[in-house]
Protein backbone atom coordinates (compact mmCIF):
# COMPACT_ATOMS: atom_id res chain seq x y z
CA UNK A 1 0.00 0.00 0.00
CA UNK A 2 2.86 2.57 0.98
CA UNK A 3 4.85 1.31 -2.91
CA UNK A 4 1.73 2.05 -4.28
CA UNK A 5 1.29 5.77 -2.63
CA UNK A 6 4.79 6.74 -2.96
CA UNK A 7 4.76 5.69 -6.29
CA UNK A 8 1.43 7.59 -7.54
CA UNK A 9 3.10 10.42 -5.83
CA UNK A 10 6.35 10.23 -8.11
CA UNK A 11 3.62 9.92 -11.18
CA UNK A 12 1.64 12.94 -9.77
CA UNK A 13 4.73 14.79 -9.27
CA UNK A 14 5.90 13.91 -13.28
CA UNK A 15 2.31 15.34 -14.78
CA UNK A 16 2.08 18.07 -12.84
CA UNK A 17 5.94 18.55 -14.75
CA UNK A 18 4.89 18.28 -17.93
CA UNK A 19 1.96 20.10 -17.41
CA UNK A 20 3.03 22.92 -16.23
CA UNK A 21 6.69 22.84 -18.03
CA UNK A 22 5.45 21.79 -21.12
CA UNK A 23 2.08 24.58 -21.74
CA UNK A 24 2.87 27.39 -19.79
CA UNK A 25 6.83 28.02 -18.11
CA UNK A 26 9.26 26.35 -21.05
CA UNK A 27 12.13 28.47 -19.96
CA UNK A 28 14.79 27.54 -17.19
CA UNK A 29 14.84 30.43 -15.34
CA UNK A 30 14.28 30.11 -11.32
CA UNK A 31 11.00 32.08 -11.64
CA UNK A 32 9.90 28.93 -13.71
CA UNK A 33 10.86 26.50 -11.43
CA UNK A 34 9.70 28.09 -8.31
CA UNK A 35 6.24 28.65 -10.26
CA UNK A 36 6.09 24.84 -11.47
CA UNK A 37 7.15 24.43 -7.06
CA UNK A 38 4.01 26.42 -6.59
CA UNK A 39 1.52 24.28 -8.68
CA UNK A 40 3.12 21.24 -7.36
CA UNK A 41 1.87 22.65 -3.85
CA UNK A 42 -1.54 23.32 -4.96
CA UNK A 43 -1.99 19.71 -6.46
CA UNK A 44 -0.56 18.09 -3.88
CA UNK A 45 -2.74 20.00 -1.43
CA UNK A 46 -6.15 18.82 -3.13
CA UNK A 47 -4.59 15.23 -3.35
CA UNK A 48 -3.71 14.86 0.07
CA UNK A 49 -7.28 16.17 1.20
CA UNK A 50 -9.36 14.07 -1.63
CA UNK A 51 -7.51 11.66 -0.22
CA UNK A 52 -8.81 11.69 3.48
CA UNK A 53 -12.00 11.99 2.17
CA UNK A 54 -12.22 9.00 -0.05
CA UNK A 55 -9.70 6.60 1.68
CA UNK A 56 -11.08 8.00 5.56
CA UNK A 57 -14.62 7.20 5.10
CA UNK A 58 -13.88 3.29 4.19
CA UNK A 59 -11.00 3.45 6.69
CA UNK A 60 -13.04 4.37 9.87
CA UNK A 61 -16.73 3.51 9.17
CA UNK A 62 -16.06 -0.99 9.91
CA UNK A 63 -14.30 0.18 12.88
CA UNK A 64 -17.39 -1.05 15.04
CA UNK A 65 -19.69 -1.91 12.46
CA UNK A 66 -17.65 -4.81 11.46
CA UNK A 67 -17.59 -6.07 15.16
CA UNK A 68 -21.14 -5.98 15.37
CA UNK A 69 -21.76 -7.66 11.84
CA UNK A 70 -19.35 -10.64 12.92
CA UNK A 71 -20.62 -10.66 16.55
CA UNK A 72 -17.80 -10.72 17.85
CA UNK A 73 -18.09 -7.17 20.18
CA UNK A 74 -19.42 -9.66 22.25
CA UNK A 75 -15.98 -10.77 23.23
CA UNK A 76 -14.79 -7.38 24.02
CA UNK A 77 -17.27 -6.24 26.02
CA UNK A 78 -17.01 -9.49 28.21
CA UNK A 79 -13.31 -8.20 28.54
CA UNK A 80 -12.08 -6.15 31.01
CA UNK A 81 -11.68 -3.45 28.39
CA UNK A 82 -13.56 -0.25 28.93
CA UNK A 83 -15.38 1.46 26.66
CA UNK A 84 -13.50 4.38 26.06
CA UNK A 85 -9.98 2.06 25.62
CA UNK A 86 -12.07 0.21 22.78
CA UNK A 87 -13.06 3.56 20.87
CA UNK A 88 -9.51 4.68 21.32
CA UNK A 89 -7.98 1.52 20.57
CA UNK A 90 -10.06 0.83 17.73
CA UNK A 91 -9.88 4.88 16.40
CA UNK A 92 -5.84 5.27 17.16
CA UNK A 93 -5.07 2.57 14.89
CA UNK A 94 -7.03 3.19 12.06
CA UNK A 95 -5.91 7.61 12.64
CA UNK A 96 -2.39 5.79 12.48
CA UNK A 97 -2.44 4.35 8.98
CA UNK A 98 -4.28 7.27 7.40
CA UNK A 99 -1.46 9.55 8.77
CA UNK A 100 1.28 7.40 7.51
CA UNK A 101 -0.21 8.14 4.09
CA UNK A 102 -0.40 11.73 4.36
CA UNK A 103 3.03 12.00 5.93
CA UNK A 104 4.77 9.58 3.55
CA UNK A 105 3.85 12.26 0.70
CA UNK A 106 5.82 14.88 2.52
CA UNK A 107 9.34 14.01 1.39
CA UNK A 108 8.59 13.98 -1.76
CA UNK A 109 7.31 17.61 -1.19
CA UNK A 110 10.86 18.49 -0.07
CA UNK A 111 12.04 17.82 -3.62
CA UNK A 112 9.86 20.51 -5.10
CA UNK A 113 10.70 23.10 -1.84
CA UNK A 114 14.13 23.18 -2.96
CA UNK A 115 12.84 25.02 -6.20
CA UNK A 116 11.27 28.00 -4.41
CA UNK A 117 7.75 29.41 -4.51
CA UNK A 118 6.76 27.45 -1.43
CA UNK A 119 7.44 28.71 2.07
CA UNK A 120 7.52 27.14 5.13
CA UNK A 121 4.25 28.89 7.03
CA UNK A 122 2.37 27.44 3.84
CA UNK A 123 3.66 24.27 4.54
CA UNK A 124 2.62 24.23 8.44
CA UNK A 125 -1.13 25.55 6.78
CA UNK A 126 -1.28 22.46 4.84
CA UNK A 127 -0.54 20.32 7.63
CA UNK A 128 -3.03 21.88 9.76
CA UNK A 129 -5.47 21.77 7.29
CA UNK A 130 -5.27 17.86 6.92
CA UNK A 131 -5.06 17.26 10.38
CA UNK A 132 -8.67 19.54 10.65
CA UNK A 133 -9.89 17.25 7.72
CA UNK A 134 -8.74 13.97 9.77
CA UNK A 135 -10.40 15.17 12.61
CA UNK A 136 -13.90 15.78 10.79
CA UNK A 137 -13.44 12.41 8.49
CA UNK A 138 -12.41 10.39 11.92
CA UNK A 139 -15.28 11.58 14.15
CA UNK A 140 -17.91 11.84 12.09
CA UNK A 141 -16.97 7.95 10.90
CA UNK A 142 -16.93 6.90 14.90
CA UNK A 143 -20.27 8.16 15.70
CA UNK A 144 -22.09 6.41 12.35
CA UNK A 145 -20.01 3.18 13.05
CA UNK A 146 -20.93 2.62 16.63
CA UNK A 147 -24.57 3.69 14.99
CA UNK A 148 -25.01 1.09 12.60
CA UNK A 149 -25.05 -2.17 12.45
CA UNK A 150 -23.62 -3.32 9.60
CA UNK A 151 -20.02 -1.93 8.10
CA UNK A 152 -22.10 -1.32 4.46
CA UNK A 153 -24.65 0.89 6.24
CA UNK A 154 -21.65 2.39 7.91
CA UNK A 155 -19.74 3.08 5.09
CA UNK A 156 -22.73 4.85 3.11
CA UNK A 157 -23.88 6.81 6.32
CA UNK A 158 -20.14 8.17 6.83
CA UNK A 159 -20.21 9.33 2.76
CA UNK A 160 -23.53 11.06 3.82
CA UNK A 161 -22.50 12.88 6.32
CA UNK A 162 -19.14 14.28 5.28
CA UNK A 163 -20.58 15.81 2.33
CA UNK A 164 -23.45 17.39 4.35
CA UNK A 165 -21.10 18.69 6.42
CA UNK A 166 -19.60 20.33 4.05
CA UNK A 167 -22.01 21.23 1.88
CA UNK A 168 -23.18 23.24 4.63
CA UNK A 169 -21.17 26.57 3.55
CA UNK A 170 -22.89 25.78 -0.28
CA UNK A 171 -26.52 25.80 1.25
CA UNK A 172 -25.57 28.87 3.24
CA UNK A 173 -24.92 31.08 0.29
CA UNK A 174 -27.87 29.29 -2.13
CA UNK A 175 -30.04 30.20 1.22
CA UNK A 176 -28.91 33.77 1.46
CA UNK A 177 -28.96 34.64 -2.30
CA UNK A 178 -32.40 33.15 -2.39
CA UNK A 179 -33.61 35.49 0.69
CA UNK A 180 -32.11 37.90 -1.09
CA UNK A 181 -33.50 37.87 -4.19
CA UNK A 182 -37.34 37.92 -2.88
CA UNK A 183 -36.39 40.89 -1.00
CA UNK A 184 -35.82 39.04 2.67
CA UNK A 185 -33.02 40.24 4.67
CA UNK A 186 -31.39 38.05 7.57
CA UNK A 187 -28.89 39.59 9.99
CA UNK A 188 -28.30 37.04 11.72
CA UNK A 189 -27.13 35.25 9.43
CA UNK A 190 -23.82 37.83 8.55
CA UNK A 191 -23.00 37.16 12.04
CA UNK A 192 -22.33 33.90 11.70
CA UNK A 193 -21.13 33.67 8.15
CA UNK A 194 -17.35 33.91 9.08
CA UNK A 195 -18.15 30.76 11.43
CA UNK A 196 -19.63 28.64 8.73
CA UNK A 197 -16.84 29.66 5.96
CA UNK A 198 -13.71 29.23 8.21
CA UNK A 199 -15.63 25.66 9.57
CA UNK A 200 -15.06 24.34 6.20
CA UNK A 201 -11.42 22.92 5.65
CA UNK A 202 -11.87 23.12 1.57
CA UNK A 203 -13.25 26.54 1.92
CA UNK A 204 -9.85 27.08 3.82
CA UNK A 205 -7.51 25.11 1.23
CA UNK A 206 -9.10 27.53 -1.71
CA UNK A 207 -7.75 30.29 0.66
CA UNK A 208 -4.11 28.98 0.79
CA UNK A 209 -4.14 27.80 -2.75
CA UNK A 210 -5.22 31.82 -3.33
CA UNK A 211 -2.29 32.76 -1.49
CA UNK A 212 0.29 30.58 -3.02
CA UNK A 213 -0.36 32.03 -6.38
CA UNK A 214 -0.14 35.67 -4.78
CA UNK A 215 -3.95 36.88 -5.26
CA UNK A 216 -5.42 35.93 -1.60
CA UNK A 217 -4.65 35.96 1.55
CA UNK A 218 -4.76 33.41 4.84
CA UNK A 219 -3.95 34.45 8.32
CA UNK A 220 -2.93 32.28 11.33
CA UNK A 221 -6.12 32.71 12.86
CA UNK A 222 -8.67 31.46 10.10
CA UNK A 223 -6.43 28.69 10.34
CA UNK A 224 -6.55 27.93 13.83
CA UNK A 225 -9.83 28.39 13.54
CA UNK A 226 -10.92 25.34 11.94
CA UNK A 227 -8.29 23.32 13.71
CA UNK A 228 -10.20 24.59 16.49
CA UNK A 229 -13.79 23.88 15.19
CA UNK A 230 -12.67 19.86 13.90
CA UNK A 231 -10.97 19.33 17.11
CA UNK A 232 -14.52 20.48 19.48
CA UNK A 233 -16.18 18.24 16.66
CA UNK A 234 -13.83 15.31 16.94
CA UNK A 235 -13.89 15.25 21.08
CA UNK A 236 -17.78 15.49 20.90
CA UNK A 237 -18.35 12.76 18.54
CA UNK A 238 -16.06 10.23 20.28
CA UNK A 239 -17.43 11.41 23.92
CA UNK A 240 -20.67 10.18 22.17
CA UNK A 241 -19.30 7.01 21.07
CA UNK A 242 -17.58 5.74 23.74
CA UNK A 243 -21.07 6.79 26.16
CA UNK A 244 -23.01 4.67 23.42
CA UNK A 245 -21.05 1.77 22.28
CA UNK A 246 -22.02 -0.57 24.54
CA UNK A 247 -25.68 1.00 25.20
CA UNK A 248 -26.64 0.92 21.58
CA UNK A 249 -25.31 -2.52 20.76
CA UNK A 250 -27.22 -3.69 24.28
CA UNK A 251 -29.99 -2.24 23.16
CA UNK A 252 -30.38 -3.53 19.74
CA UNK A 253 -29.36 -6.79 20.33
CA UNK A 254 -32.24 -7.26 23.75
CA UNK A 255 -35.14 -5.49 21.05
CA UNK A 256 -35.10 -8.97 18.93
CA UNK A 257 -35.53 -8.74 15.19
CA UNK A 258 -38.28 -5.90 15.21
CA UNK A 259 -40.85 -5.86 12.17
CA UNK A 260 -39.48 -2.99 9.60
CA UNK A 261 -42.97 -2.71 7.28
CA UNK A 262 -44.41 -1.84 10.83
CA UNK A 263 -40.91 0.20 12.53
CA UNK A 264 -41.65 3.85 13.14
CA UNK A 265 -39.06 4.86 11.17
CA UNK A 266 -40.70 3.04 7.85
CA UNK A 267 -42.71 6.82 7.13
CA UNK A 268 -40.13 8.30 5.85
CA UNK A 269 -39.89 5.38 3.16
CA UNK A 270 -43.50 5.44 2.77
CA UNK A 271 -43.40 9.06 2.38
CA UNK A 272 -41.53 8.80 -1.02
CA UNK A 273 -43.76 9.40 -3.80
CA UNK A 274 -43.49 5.98 -5.70
CA UNK A 275 -44.43 4.00 -2.48
CA UNK A 276 -47.45 5.76 -2.61
CA UNK A 277 -48.36 6.26 -6.23
CA UNK A 278 -47.20 2.56 -6.98
CA UNK A 279 -47.65 1.15 -3.65
CA UNK A 280 -44.07 -0.76 -4.07
CA UNK A 281 -44.23 -1.16 -0.17
CA UNK A 282 -46.95 -3.33 -0.50
CA UNK A 283 -45.68 -5.66 -3.65
CA UNK A 284 -44.61 -9.17 -1.96
CA UNK A 285 -44.88 -12.05 -4.26
CA UNK A 286 -44.46 -15.27 -3.67
CA UNK A 287 -41.10 -16.89 -3.74
CA UNK A 288 -41.87 -19.06 -7.06
CA UNK A 289 -38.61 -20.28 -8.81
CA UNK A 290 -36.42 -17.51 -8.21
CA UNK A 291 -35.53 -17.67 -4.76
CA UNK A 292 -32.46 -15.89 -4.23
CA UNK A 293 -34.08 -12.76 -6.22
CA UNK A 294 -36.91 -12.70 -4.29
CA UNK A 295 -34.26 -13.30 -1.04
CA UNK A 296 -32.30 -9.74 -2.20
CA UNK A 297 -35.28 -7.43 -3.69
CA UNK A 298 -38.30 -8.11 -1.83
CA UNK A 299 -37.11 -9.15 1.86
CA UNK A 300 -36.76 -7.06 4.89
CA UNK A 301 -33.99 -6.42 6.54
CA UNK A 302 -33.40 -6.13 10.56
CA UNK A 303 -34.64 -2.46 11.27
CA UNK A 304 -32.14 -0.21 12.37
CA UNK A 305 -33.74 2.77 13.97
CA UNK A 306 -30.41 5.17 13.58
CA UNK A 307 -30.66 4.79 10.26
CA UNK A 308 -33.27 7.92 10.53
CA UNK A 309 -30.58 10.50 10.07
CA UNK A 310 -29.79 8.94 6.73
CA UNK A 311 -33.11 9.66 5.67
CA UNK A 312 -32.64 12.83 6.66
CA UNK A 313 -29.73 13.53 4.99
CA UNK A 314 -30.76 12.51 1.42
CA UNK A 315 -33.97 14.67 1.93
CA UNK A 316 -31.45 17.57 2.64
CA UNK A 317 -29.23 16.82 -0.17
CA UNK A 318 -32.44 16.58 -2.43
CA UNK A 319 -33.99 19.76 -1.45
CA UNK A 320 -30.26 21.78 -1.57
CA UNK A 321 -29.68 20.26 -5.35
CA UNK A 322 -33.33 20.79 -6.59
CA UNK A 323 -33.99 24.29 -4.64
CA UNK A 324 -31.87 26.47 -6.85
CA UNK A 325 -32.93 24.28 -10.09
CA UNK A 326 -36.41 24.61 -9.10
CA UNK A 327 -35.58 28.63 -8.89
CA UNK A 328 -33.39 28.75 -11.45
CA UNK A 329 -36.83 27.63 -13.59
CA UNK A 330 -39.13 29.57 -11.91
CA UNK A 331 -37.12 32.44 -13.24
CA UNK A 332 -36.92 31.33 -16.75
CA UNK A 333 -40.51 31.28 -17.08
CA UNK A 334 -41.46 34.23 -14.79
CA UNK A 335 -43.59 36.98 -16.61
CA UNK A 336 -41.06 39.52 -16.19
CA UNK A 337 -37.90 37.35 -17.97
CA UNK A 338 -40.17 35.98 -20.09
CA UNK A 339 -41.65 39.63 -21.57
CA UNK A 340 -38.02 40.65 -21.55
CA UNK A 341 -35.68 38.19 -22.87
CA UNK A 342 -38.37 35.74 -24.30
CA UNK A 343 -37.84 31.82 -24.43
CA UNK A 344 -34.07 32.76 -26.43
CA UNK A 345 -31.62 29.83 -27.67
CA UNK A 346 -29.01 30.73 -25.59
CA UNK A 347 -31.31 31.05 -22.26
CA UNK A 348 -33.03 27.51 -23.14
CA UNK A 349 -29.10 25.92 -24.20
CA UNK A 350 -27.27 27.10 -20.57
CA UNK A 351 -30.57 25.66 -18.85
CA UNK A 352 -30.84 22.27 -20.27
CA UNK A 353 -26.80 21.95 -20.71
CA UNK A 354 -26.36 22.90 -17.20
CA UNK A 355 -28.78 20.48 -15.98
CA UNK A 356 -27.84 17.76 -18.48
CA UNK A 357 -24.13 17.96 -16.62
CA UNK A 358 -25.55 18.01 -13.43
CA UNK A 359 -27.30 14.74 -14.00
CA UNK A 360 -23.42 12.94 -15.84
CA UNK A 361 -22.09 13.96 -11.99
CA UNK A 362 -25.48 12.52 -10.05
CA UNK A 363 -25.22 9.41 -12.38
CA UNK A 364 -21.51 8.78 -11.95
CA UNK A 365 -21.83 8.98 -8.22
CA UNK A 366 -24.21 6.36 -8.36
CA UNK A 367 -22.57 4.34 -10.26
CA UNK A 368 -19.70 4.69 -7.25
CA UNK A 369 -22.86 3.54 -4.60
CA UNK A 370 -23.61 1.03 -6.42
CA UNK A 371 -19.97 -0.35 -6.95
CA UNK A 372 -19.75 -0.14 -3.15
CA UNK A 373 -23.29 -1.82 -2.02
CA UNK A 374 -22.04 -4.73 -4.91
CA UNK A 375 -18.48 -5.07 -3.28
CA UNK A 376 -19.88 -6.22 0.26
CA UNK A 377 -22.82 -8.23 -1.22
CA UNK A 378 -21.10 -11.70 -0.93
CA UNK A 379 -18.41 -10.01 2.13
CA UNK A 380 -21.41 -8.93 4.69
CA UNK A 381 -23.40 -12.79 3.69
CA UNK A 382 -19.79 -13.94 5.16
CA UNK A 383 -19.44 -12.24 7.88
CA UNK A 384 -22.64 -12.51 9.46
CA UNK A 385 -22.02 -16.56 8.63
CA UNK A 386 -25.25 -16.90 6.43
CA UNK A 387 -22.95 -17.23 3.16
CA UNK A 388 -22.67 -20.86 4.19
CA UNK A 389 -25.90 -21.40 4.07
CA UNK A 390 -26.79 -19.99 0.74
CA UNK A 391 -24.06 -22.37 -0.42
CA UNK A 392 -25.14 -25.67 1.05
CA UNK A 393 -28.68 -25.32 -0.81
CA UNK A 394 -29.38 -26.38 -4.72
CA UNK A 395 -29.06 -22.57 -5.87
CA UNK A 396 -27.06 -22.58 -8.64
CA UNK A 397 -24.22 -20.06 -9.56
CA UNK A 398 -25.89 -18.01 -12.29
CA UNK A 399 -29.24 -17.78 -9.88
CA UNK A 400 -26.84 -16.47 -6.83
CA UNK A 401 -25.10 -14.11 -9.02
CA UNK A 402 -28.16 -12.66 -10.70
CA UNK A 403 -29.97 -11.87 -7.13
CA UNK A 404 -27.17 -10.19 -5.79
CA UNK A 405 -26.87 -8.41 -9.25
CA UNK A 406 -30.19 -7.23 -9.37
CA UNK A 407 -30.24 -6.94 -5.27
CA UNK A 408 -27.73 -4.22 -5.74
CA UNK A 409 -29.45 -2.25 -8.49
CA UNK A 410 -32.49 -2.12 -6.23
CA UNK A 411 -31.11 -1.33 -3.09
CA UNK A 412 -29.67 2.00 -4.34
CA UNK A 413 -32.95 2.86 -6.49
CA UNK A 414 -34.11 5.75 -4.46
CA UNK A 415 -31.31 7.66 -5.97
CA UNK A 416 -32.10 7.30 -9.23
CA UNK A 417 -35.02 9.44 -8.21
CA UNK A 418 -32.98 12.97 -8.67
CA UNK A 419 -31.86 12.50 -11.67
CA UNK A 420 -34.85 11.41 -13.22
CA UNK A 421 -36.99 14.49 -12.37
CA UNK A 422 -33.83 16.98 -13.47
CA UNK A 423 -34.56 15.11 -16.93
CA UNK A 424 -38.21 15.73 -16.73
CA UNK A 425 -37.22 19.37 -15.97
CA UNK A 426 -35.54 19.39 -19.09
CA UNK A 427 -38.33 17.97 -20.96
CA UNK A 428 -40.51 20.76 -19.79
CA UNK A 429 -38.06 23.65 -21.52
CA UNK A 430 -37.30 21.17 -24.61
CA UNK A 431 -39.96 18.35 -25.17
CA UNK A 432 -37.89 17.06 -28.15
CA UNK A 433 -35.46 15.98 -26.01
CA UNK A 434 -37.49 13.06 -25.73
CA UNK A 435 -35.84 11.29 -28.35
CA UNK A 436 -32.22 11.00 -26.48
CA UNK A 437 -33.62 9.23 -23.42
CA UNK A 438 -33.72 6.11 -24.84
CA UNK A 439 -29.82 6.14 -25.39
CA UNK A 440 -29.17 8.06 -22.01
CA UNK A 441 -30.76 4.83 -20.46
CA UNK A 442 -29.58 2.61 -22.40
CA UNK A 443 -25.77 3.76 -21.52
CA UNK A 444 -26.66 3.96 -17.82
CA UNK A 445 -27.86 0.98 -18.22
CA UNK A 446 -24.37 -0.39 -19.58
CA UNK A 447 -22.14 0.67 -17.04
CA UNK A 448 -24.44 0.26 -13.85
CA UNK A 449 -24.39 -3.31 -15.17
CA UNK A 450 -20.65 -3.50 -15.62
CA UNK A 451 -19.55 -1.37 -12.16
CA UNK A 452 -22.33 -3.91 -10.21
CA UNK A 453 -20.50 -6.69 -11.94
CA UNK A 454 -17.03 -5.59 -10.83
CA UNK A 455 -17.82 -5.43 -7.61
CA UNK A 456 -19.68 -8.39 -7.29
CA UNK A 457 -16.25 -9.91 -8.47
CA UNK A 458 -14.45 -7.84 -5.88
CA UNK A 459 -17.22 -8.94 -3.05
CA UNK A 460 -16.54 -13.18 -3.97
CA UNK A 461 -12.67 -12.73 -4.27
CA UNK A 462 -11.90 -10.48 -1.18
CA UNK A 463 -12.91 -11.87 2.32
CA UNK A 464 -13.46 -8.56 4.11
CA UNK A 465 -15.60 -5.83 3.21
CA UNK A 466 -13.33 -3.27 3.84
CA UNK A 467 -10.57 -4.54 1.20
CA UNK A 468 -13.06 -5.22 -1.17
CA UNK A 469 -14.97 -1.85 -1.19
CA UNK A 470 -11.68 -0.30 -1.04
CA UNK A 471 -10.20 -2.06 -3.87
CA UNK A 472 -13.45 -2.06 -5.81
CA UNK A 473 -13.73 1.53 -5.68
CA UNK A 474 -10.26 2.10 -6.02
CA UNK A 475 -10.19 0.12 -9.28
CA UNK A 476 -13.57 1.96 -10.57
CA UNK A 477 -11.78 5.60 -10.12
CA UNK A 478 -9.07 4.55 -12.04
CA UNK A 479 -10.68 2.80 -14.89
CA UNK A 480 -13.66 5.04 -14.99
CA UNK A 481 -11.27 8.49 -15.43
CA UNK A 482 -8.10 8.14 -13.38
CA UNK A 483 -5.90 6.90 -15.94
CA UNK A 484 -5.64 9.84 -17.62
CA UNK A 485 -3.44 11.09 -15.39
CA UNK A 486 -0.59 8.69 -16.25
CA UNK A 487 -1.64 10.09 -19.92
CA UNK A 488 -1.65 13.47 -19.50
CA UNK A 489 1.96 14.52 -20.20
CA UNK A 490 0.92 11.89 -23.69
CA UNK A 491 -2.41 14.03 -24.46
CA UNK A 492 -0.78 17.29 -24.20
CA UNK A 493 0.94 16.77 -27.39
CA UNK A 494 -1.92 15.50 -29.46
CA UNK A 495 -4.70 17.98 -30.87
CA UNK A 496 -8.05 17.69 -29.84
CA UNK A 497 -9.03 14.84 -32.41
CA UNK A 498 -6.41 12.62 -32.23
CA UNK A 499 -6.61 12.80 -27.85
CA UNK A 500 -10.52 11.75 -27.70
CA UNK A 501 -9.82 8.68 -28.23
CA UNK A 502 -8.42 8.38 -25.14
CA UNK A 503 -11.83 9.90 -23.30
CA UNK A 504 -13.28 6.09 -24.22
CA UNK A 505 -12.83 4.88 -20.83
CA UNK A 506 -13.71 8.60 -18.78
CA UNK A 507 -17.27 7.71 -17.26
CA UNK A 508 -18.31 11.45 -17.26
CA UNK A 509 -17.60 11.37 -21.07
CA UNK A 510 -19.46 8.24 -22.08
CA UNK A 511 -22.47 9.87 -20.33
CA UNK A 512 -22.51 13.15 -21.50
CA UNK A 513 -22.03 12.07 -25.26
CA UNK A 514 -25.96 11.32 -25.26
CA UNK A 515 -26.97 13.67 -23.52
CA UNK A 516 -25.42 16.80 -25.25
CA UNK A 517 -23.81 15.20 -27.77
CA UNK A 518 -24.20 16.46 -31.78
CA UNK A 519 -27.03 18.66 -30.83
CA UNK A 520 -26.89 22.86 -31.87
CA UNK A 521 -28.41 24.39 -28.91
CA UNK A 522 -26.30 22.76 -26.44
CA UNK A 523 -22.93 22.67 -25.85
CA UNK A 524 -22.27 19.47 -27.24
CA UNK A 525 -19.98 18.10 -29.79
CA UNK A 526 -20.61 17.97 -33.01
CA UNK A 527 -17.45 16.58 -35.11
CA UNK A 528 -17.66 12.75 -35.20
CA UNK A 529 -14.41 12.70 -33.87
CA UNK A 530 -15.34 13.49 -30.61
CA UNK A 531 -18.55 11.34 -30.22
CA UNK A 532 -17.02 7.97 -31.69
CA UNK A 533 -14.96 7.55 -28.85
CA UNK A 534 -18.09 7.66 -26.43
CA UNK A 535 -19.50 4.87 -27.83
CA UNK A 536 -16.44 2.99 -28.53
CA UNK A 537 -16.40 3.63 -24.25
CA UNK A 538 -19.81 2.02 -24.18
CA UNK A 539 -18.70 -1.19 -26.75
CA UNK A 540 -15.86 -1.30 -24.17
CA UNK A 541 -17.55 -1.68 -20.77
CA UNK A 542 -20.39 -3.43 -22.32
CA UNK A 543 -18.00 -6.33 -23.37
CA UNK A 544 -16.04 -6.10 -19.61
CA UNK A 545 -19.40 -6.59 -18.16
CA UNK A 546 -20.06 -9.47 -20.42
CA UNK A 547 -16.72 -11.23 -19.48
CA UNK A 548 -17.10 -10.40 -15.76
CA UNK A 549 -20.33 -11.95 -15.69
CA UNK A 550 -19.69 -14.97 -17.46
CA UNK A 551 -16.23 -15.58 -15.59
CA UNK A 552 -18.08 -15.62 -12.35
CA UNK A 553 -20.68 -17.68 -13.25
CA UNK A 554 -18.09 -20.35 -14.55
CA UNK A 555 -15.76 -20.35 -11.83
CA UNK A 556 -18.18 -19.64 -8.78
CA UNK A 557 -18.07 -22.75 -7.36
CA UNK A 558 -14.43 -23.34 -7.75
CA UNK A 559 -14.24 -20.00 -5.71
CA UNK A 560 -16.27 -20.66 -2.99
CA UNK A 561 -15.05 -24.12 -2.40
CA UNK A 562 -18.48 -25.75 -3.30
CA UNK A 563 -18.15 -29.42 -4.46
CA UNK A 564 -19.67 -31.09 -7.36
CA UNK A 565 -23.99 -30.99 -7.15
CA UNK A 566 -24.56 -34.91 -6.88
CA UNK A 567 -27.19 -35.83 -9.12
CA UNK A 568 -30.51 -36.88 -7.05
CA UNK A 569 -31.82 -39.08 -9.45
CA UNK A 570 -30.15 -42.61 -8.63
CA UNK A 571 -30.30 -45.25 -11.87
CA UNK A 572 -31.68 -48.49 -10.28
CA UNK A 573 -28.99 -50.50 -12.77
CA UNK A 574 -26.16 -48.08 -10.93
CA UNK A 575 -27.67 -49.47 -7.44
CA UNK A 576 -28.14 -52.90 -8.79
CA UNK A 577 -24.29 -52.98 -9.57
CA UNK A 578 -23.34 -52.04 -6.49
CA UNK A 579 -25.45 -54.66 -5.16
CA UNK A 580 -23.83 -57.03 -6.91
CA UNK A 581 -20.85 -55.98 -5.78
CA UNK A 582 -21.30 -56.52 -2.15
CA UNK A 583 -22.82 -60.21 -2.40
CA UNK A 584 -19.76 -61.30 -4.88
CA UNK A 585 -17.40 -59.55 -1.91
CA UNK A 586 -19.61 -61.43 0.61
CA UNK A 587 -19.37 -64.89 -1.62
Amino acid sequence: MRVINYSFLLGFLIWVYSWSMDRYYSGTSMAAAAKFASQYFIAFSWLEVFTVLLVGPAMFAGTIAEERERRTIEYLFATDLSNWEIILGKLGSRFLIILELLFGGFPILSLAMLMGGIQFVDLLYLLAILLSVLLMVSGLSMVVSVSSIRARTATQGCYLSIIIYLALPIGYILFKELLREIGIQVNFFDSIEQVVYFSNPLYLLGRLEGAVNGYQSILYTQVMACLTVQACLFLFCVLISIFQVRRIHLREAGAGVANARHSKWNIFRRLNPLYLLLGVHRIRPRVGNSAMLWKEVFTSEVADKKRVWIYFVRIMITVVILGPILYWQYDLFSEHNFSTYGMSEYRIRDFCSTLAYLNVLFITIWLLLVTSRAATSVTSERERDTWLTILSTSLTSSEIIFGKLVGSIVAMWHITLLPLVIYGLILIVVPSYVIRLPLIFFVWLVLTFTFTTWGIFCSCYFKTSNRALLVSLGTSLFVGGGYLICLFPCLIELDEDSAAIFLSGLVPYVLIIPSVGGNSFLHGPDDIELILPGFVGVFFYAVVGVVLYATMIQNFDRWMGRTERINKTFKPSYLGQVKASIDQRKD
